[in-house]
């Protein structure tokens, strides 16, 4: 097809060159923070997968990036500092030189930046810096971790008390909770059918997981359906 658009894959990002896929640019490599291009990394070789993982980490650094940080002298407005010295260039990396965002990364990112456009200009900055840090561990406990939560109890209750089959693909962290609290919390009786589908196999951890607490599995691959 060559560089001809279809439409039907019009929504996904264009390829990167074979050698410039795994390589940042050589021109910017420097000036990028080593916390940035190790986070990077690990997003481009798939160390950490997941949506919520992704997210977490990426929040993760921004805090480890704002301990760090200081706004030049001759900053008259730390906030857009911030935003254009540090967030945006960060973020561009990772989703330009290492892998597409997911949506709970891109969430993430929209609440730290109006976070810090809502701080005061009069504000100083390690009374900002606080108040951004406590946001961000504040945002993990409420949007990531009680959520989690929240969805584990509300979709367990669809469950039966026993006899169910649960169709799951690949690995998910809010649906593996969901299902060890079904069987260990409330003692619920069911099967798992885990579908999975190279190159990643993530199905497997999800097998091992499920299986090490006691639920009987099924492994199949998507092919095979």
């Amino acid at each position: 097809i060559g560089d001809k658009e279809v439409s039907l894959f019009s929504h996904l990002p264009k390829p990167k060159d074979a050698d410039t896929h795994l390589v940042p640019s050589p021109a910017n490599k420097n000036s990028i923070h080593p916390a940035i291009q190790t986070l990077g990394h690990l997003y481009q070789t798939h160390a950490i997968i997941g949506g919520n993982a992704r997210c977490r980490a990426m929040l993760q650094a921004f805090a480890l990036l704002l301990q760090t940080y200081t706004p030049p002298e001759t900053s008259r407005d730390f906030r857009h500092d911030l935003d254009h010295s540090l967030l945006k260039p960060a973020f561009q990396y990772w989703t330009t030189q290492c892998r597409p965002h997911s949506v709970s990364m891109g969430n993430a990112f929209s609440f730290l930046k109006l976070a810090v456009a809502n701080l005061s200009r009069d504000l100083a900055w390690d009374a900002a810096r606080d108040h951004l840090l406590e946001s961000i561990e504040a945002y993990v406990t409420e949007r990531i971790e009680f959520a989690g939560k929240a969805i584990s109890r509300h979709a367990g209750s669809k469950i039966a008390p026993c006899g169910d089959v649960v169709l799951v693909y690949g690995k998910s962290e809010v649906i593996n909770r969901l299902l060890l609290d079904a069987a260990l919390v409330d003692k619920k009786i069911f099967r798992v059918i885990v579908v999975d589908s190279r190159p990643m196999l993530e199905g497997r951890d999800t097998l091992e997981i499920l299986s090490r607490a006691g639920i009987p599995c099924t492994y199949v691959l998507l092919n095979a359906l």
